[in-house]
């Protein structure tokens, strides 16, 4: 993804990223909010995403589509 500088290794459900210099964290977490997608602010330019047994296939689809959507916008 454009918007993203680093994403940290995975070991289990939790996913964090790093945005690149000019991107916003509150910006891309309303961005998210408003596509139904939750997410929280984990540090300083960080992302962090938690998958849950709940979440299921169909779940996974609307994240990355939101995340591809994202992409194409502008900082």
């Amino acid at each position: 993804m454009p918007f993203m500088d680093h994403v940290m290794p995975v070991g289990s459900n939790i996913v964090v990223f790093t945005l690149k210099t000019g991107h916003d964290v509150q910006h891309m977490l309303g961005a998210l909010r408003e596509r139904g997608v939750l997410a929280m602010q984990f540090g300083p330019g960080m992302v962090r995403m938690v998958t849950h047994l709940d979440v299921d296939d169909v779940g996974i689809t609307r994240v990355i589509a939101s995340l591809e959507e994202l992409s194409s916008l502008k900082a």
